[in-house]
């Protein structure tokens, strides 16, 4: 009988089931942009996750963005974050402007009990 295979960290995927946090540093174009809020990131991410997976796309949240580093964050189901990255990076220009998310880190969330 052959034996379920179970996730295990150094095989190098996310753990299914298990919200992890997905980071990245935004740029545009080589400028720096002044003024873009939280409200303007997670915008952000909705317009490339929709444009790319349209319907399809995986349940996530928004978390956090730091206007200053241009960073920002949101969560996901382990099994969901290298689709919800390859459409981030895919996505290329947001208002005609150049645009790129670059991968900063990826956490596992602990849970709260």
């Amino acid at each position: 009988m052959m034996e379920k295979r179970r996730w295990r960290a150094s095989q190098g995927g996310m753990e299914p089931g298990k919200v992890h946090k997905l980071t990245v540093n935004l740029e545009f174009g080589g400028v720096r942009v002044e003024r873009f809020t939280f409200e303007d990131f997670q915008a952000l991410v909705d317009s490339a996750i929709g444009r790319v997976l349209g319907t399809s796309a995986p349940t996530y949240a928004v978390c956090s963005f730091d206007g200053h580093a241009m960073r920002g964050a949101l969560l996901a189901d382990g099994a969901d974050l290298h689709i919800l990255w390859a459409a981030l990076s895919v996505y290329g220009m947001h208002f005609e402007q150049p645009m790129a998310f670059h991968l900063y880190s990826v956490h596992k969330q602990r849970q709260i009990e």
